[in-house]
């Protein structure tokens, strides 16, 4: 056997992690019975057809989420379907129907995101400075296809909603002669409200490819 250890147990106990994170949020939003008062808290739409469902935009697109199934409409991609999730039942736990502030802040900033702040920058920020360095003007066309508009910041950056309550602002310096080129994604202060710090890393990179593979 060469010493190696089989690789299938692994991805076995990454697979059965994530339909039991799946399990969990779909048992915790079934506790929601109010639609109308969770749709006001997550800035979602109630289905007027049925009543049994609610209508949420994300990264662009509009998803159905039925009750009491808790099942995604049109099917997402894993990561996103739980995302989404995990952000309806954070928003449905909050006593404001908004708690952003207006004030931006980067990974960094959140607890514990000073620690996995090289994490972050490999994941989310690493990908879209490498595709749009030196071509101006791309990132502003890309980001167009999620709803993204310009923000004022760095040399380039887009505003990008990617949940009803949730904006990405994704900032770019290009490479000059004193410095390689740098980029940044802020959030609003209250981030951790409606997603946890992961659901931070994973909505950042979700958005970050989909810029580059834009392109």
């Amino acid at each position: 056997m060469n010493g190696e250890q089989p690789r299938l147990p692994e991805q076995r106990n990454f697979e059965q992690a994530f339909k039991l994170s799946l399990k969990l949020a779909r048992d915790s939003l079934r506790q929601f019975a109010n639609l109308d008062e969770l749709a006001a808290k997550a800035g979602a739409l109630v289905e007027a057809a049925d009543k049994s469902s609610l209508r949420v935009e994300m990264l662009g697109q509009t998803w159905r989420v039925k009750w009491p199934e808790i099942e995604t409409v049109p099917y997402q991609p894993p990561r996103e379907q739980l995302l989404l999730l995990h952000y309806l039942e954070q928003a449905g736990n909050l006593d404001g129907s908004d708690v952003n502030t207006g004030r931006l802040v980067g990974y960094q900033q959140l607890p514990p995101g000073l620690i996995y702040q090289p994490v972050f920058a490999k994941r989310a920020i690493k990908p879209f400075v490498g595709r749009f360095d030196q071509k101006p003007g791309d990132l502003l066309k890309a980001a167009a296809s999620l709803g993204g508009l310009p923000a004022g910041f760095g040399d380039e950056s887009v505003m990008i909603p990617a949940l009803p309550r949730v904006k990405a602002c994704f900032i770019l310096w290009h490479t000059d002669e004193e410095f390689p080129a740098r980029g940044n994604i802020l959030y609003d202060e209250s981030i951790l409200s409606y997603l946890p710090a992961e659901d931070v890393t994973i909505l950042s990179e979700i958005i970050s490819w989909k810029l580059v593979k834009f392109m």
